[in-house]
């Protein structure tokens, strides 16, 4: 047998963590610009948007705590903007559609990062495995059906978005059907491996 496949054998189970929408400047971006790691392609001094006549430069986070209307927005046409002109349309973006709903909300929320204070077990975890820092997601937009290319190897639906998975270990199903399916076992595909979506916001 294949060392490869025999090897494969040996895991029971492959747990995939998605988080949504956070870039890798805003929870790794301390690498480069704190800790000077020239490995990394990441923030850099001197980065800066501009909206509504103001300049917001890149600068640490004072918390790690937001509250939903300071969500980026991330949807198809939103991320056009906010990546067009070399990354320069966060700010304005977020002008636009976040509207500053409590008292001392800005664009400047967008362009902060988390230190490695904020976050120890990311820092730890950076320091001691590998980090990509050139990797994007397959659809510059909307969270499913990024979900669904990660899972599946293709989206299935609208990329202007679809319904959250509504089933559980049974198998991994939107509205559409984008996701469901099997993984089919290497140089086996007669033995499919099931596979599961567990959101948070469903029961």
């Amino acid at each position: 047998m294949n060392p490869g496949i025999e090897n494969l054998q040996k895991i029971d189970h492959i747990v995939v963590l998605m988080m949504e929408n956070r870039s890798f400047d805003h929870m790794l971006g301390f690498l480069s610009i704190d800790e000077g790691r020239s490995d990394i392609d990441g923030v850099t001094a001197g980065l800066s948007n501009k909206a509504n006549g103001h300049s917001y430069d890149v600068h640490k986070a004072t918390g790690t705590k937001l509250v939903k209307a300071q969500d980026p927005c991330h949807s198809g046409w939103c991320v056009d903007e906010q990546a067009a002109g070399g990354m320069s349309g966060f700010a304005s973006n977020y002008a636009k559609t976040r509207k500053q709903h409590f008292q001392g909300d800005t664009p400047a929320t967008v362009m902060a990062y988390h230190t490695a204070a904020q976050l120890p077990v990311y820092a730890y975890l950076a320091s001691e495995f590998c980090v990509c820092d050139r990797w994007f997601c397959s659809v510059p937009g909307a969270t499913m059906p990024n979900r669904c290319y990660a899972v599946a190897g293709r989206h299935g639906c609208a990329c202007r978005g679809s319904e959250p998975p509504r089933r559980g270990l049974d198998g991994v199903r939107t509205a559409r059907g984008a996701c469901a399916g099997r993984l089919p076992v290497p140089n086996r595909r007669d033995e499919p491996i099931p596979r599961g979506a567990l959101p948070r916001d469903r029961p």
